[in-house]
Parts: C-alpha cells; sequence; structure tokens
C-alpha cells in the first residue's frame, strides 16, 4: 500500500493505532525496567507514596498540615513547648518564711502546685506539708501578679497524698491560669508525656507511661433486672522518668493534665484529684448554707 494514496480518514485512524500500540508497548518495557531495578530505586518510590498517605493520617507525635500546597511537619518538639507554655502560667510556687541566725526574715521554698480553678484553688503533693508526720503550721503564701497571696490548708482530706489549698479573698479577684485536664482513664502505656515543675524557674522532662495500676469500681449496683455497672479506672501512674520533689504536673503532648506527682515518684490520676475536689468543694457550699 502507497501511503501517498491514504484519504485523510485512513492517515487518522493509521496514526490513532501507531500510537496505542507504542503506549502498549512503553508500558511493558517500563514494568520489566521496574522489576528488574535495584530495591534503592523501587524504596524511592515507595517513600513518595508513603509520605503522600501520612499526610492523610498523621502519626501521634506528628502531625502534617498542607496550607496552600506547602507541607509544614509538626514534630514532637513543637508539642513540648507548646505544652509546657500552656502549663507554665498554671504553676503555684508555695513558699513561707523563717529567720535566719541575724533574726533576718527569709523566704522558704515549700512545694509547687497546681491552680485547677480560676478562683485560686490548689492541688500539691501532700508530703510538701508534713513535717515529723502532722501538717505544717507555717503561713503560706504564693506571688501572683507582683502580689503576695496568703494561702488556707485545707485540711478535711489529708488522708489523701495531695492537699487542696485557696489563695485569700481579695478586693480585686483575680482570673486565676487553671490547668486544663484530660481523663487520665484514657490513658494509655507507652504514651509520651511530660513532667513540669521547678522552684524558681520552670524544669521539666520527658518520657513514656511506663506501667499503669488499673482497678474496676461498680458505679450501679445489680437489681433484680440488670446486673452492676462497672468502669475500669487508672488508680496510679509510673513513667521511666526519676523526677525530684520540684516537678508536680504530668502532662501529655497535648498541654492537658493528667496527673500530679507522688513522693515515690508515681503520679496520682488527675480524675482522682478532680474527684476529690469536687467533693470538697460540694460539702464547703451545703455548709455555707447551712451557715447562713
Amino acid at each position: 500500500m502507497n501511503l501517498n494514496e491514504l484519504n485523510p480518514t485512513q492517515i487518522i485512524l493509521l496514526t490513532l493505532l501507531v500510537s496505542f500500540v507504542t503506549s502498549i508497548a512503553t508500558g511493558i518495557v517500563t514494568v520489566s525496567l521496574v522489576n528488574q531495578a535495584p530495591p534503592v530505586v523501587t524504596d524511592t518510590i515507595h517513600k513518595v507514596y508513603e509520605k503522600t498517605i501520612e499526610t492523610i493520617v498523621p502519626g501521634e507525635q506528628t502531625a502534617t498540615v498542607i496550607e496552600n500546597n506547602k507541607t509544614v511537619i509538626i514534630s514532637e518538639e513543637d508539642f513540648v513547648i507548646d505544652a509546657v507554655k500552656k502549663n507554665s502560667k498554671s504553676l503555684a510556687r508555695i513558699y513561707s518564711y523563717s529567720e535566719n541566725k541575724n533574726k533576718e526574715k527569709v523566704k522558704e521554698f515549700v512545694s509547687v502546685g497546681l491552680f485547677i480553678s480560676k478562683v485560686g484553688d490548689i492541688v500539691a503533693q501532700k508530703s510538701d506539708f508534713i513535717k515529723e508526720e502532722k501538717l505544717i503550721e507555717k503561713d503560706l503564701f504564693i506571688s501572683v501578679a507582683s502580689q503576695e497571696l496568703k494561702l488556707n490548708l485545707n485540711k478535711d482530706l489529708i488522708e489523701n497524698d495531695f492537699v487542696f489549698l485557696k489563695t485569700e479573698k481579695l478586693e480585686k479577684p483575680i482570673a486565676f491560669n487553671s490547668i486544663e485536664i484530660e481523663n487520665s482513664d484514657d490513658i494509655k502505656l507507652g504514651q509520651s508525656i511530660i513532667v513540669l515543675g521547678g522552684d524558681e524557674s520552670d524544669m521539666l522532662l520527658t518520657g513514656v507511661v511506663s506501667n499503669l495500676t488499673r482497678n474496676k469500681i461498680i458505679i450501679a449496683e445489680a437489681t433484680e433486672e440488670k446486673e452492676a455497672e462497672t468502669k475500669i479506672i487508672v488508680e496510679k501512674i509510673e513513667t521511666n522518668l526519676n523526677p525530684t520533689n520540684l516537678m508536680t504536673a504530668l502532662i501529655n503532648l497535648d498541654g492537658k493534665v493528667i496527673g500530679i506527682r507522688l513522693d515515690n515518684n508515681h503520679f496520682t490520676p488527675i480524675n482522682s484529684v478532680q474527684n476529690a475536689f469536687n467533693s470538697t468543694t460540694n460539702s464547703l457550699a451545703v455548709t455555707e448554707e447551712k451557715n447562713k
């Protein structure tokens, strides 16, 4: 057949046929070459593909955000910095005064607590306030916004591993920076955590949850119609860290408090603290109502 004798329609059909055959041949050759390629080449291809998938489902400690076709990777370091910034103003550095040999008034550090309400309620480790198996009788203070505020120690819950304190009433109330809490029953083994505290300046350690002590409790008694309702709660948290007495807050990477430190380097779940605080607050409200 002479190509010069083909009409326009036949030329177009011939061109399409050649393109189709060429594309099939190219595909076959490409697959064959990929199968014969060294591992480093295929690994690169797979990594590019996997990176695309990771932008849709970020990991627990690394988030990937796409803005205007620009990829921004948020590392664990960024989470730690934000969590510390969020909670540093919620630390309550508690101190008292004593006299030295020269009869001079000297400030003594007592404990680091956490503001658990915006009206000046503080929770702290009980052992810091015990001397000779008794609660200390000294006047306690904190400094907030260049003001020295006296604290009242609640002695109603000394059987717990923590104590509650409250700032004195002020003519002009202060809105304190209270902590944001997380449900401590949802803590996972191996979860990344931060321990925050410090007597004069902020100190921190980073680690993971190494052990959880759980217990089953009854939240609704059994009846003739149904069985008792139970719930699994976390009673004690352990980490792979060895914090000093100056460090009190156990925080997750979202910046939420999940526990407070005990004197044996374990942590009390924040749920236990919150339940005790709510119980105390309700009791005080009932007492005040009766005294009216």
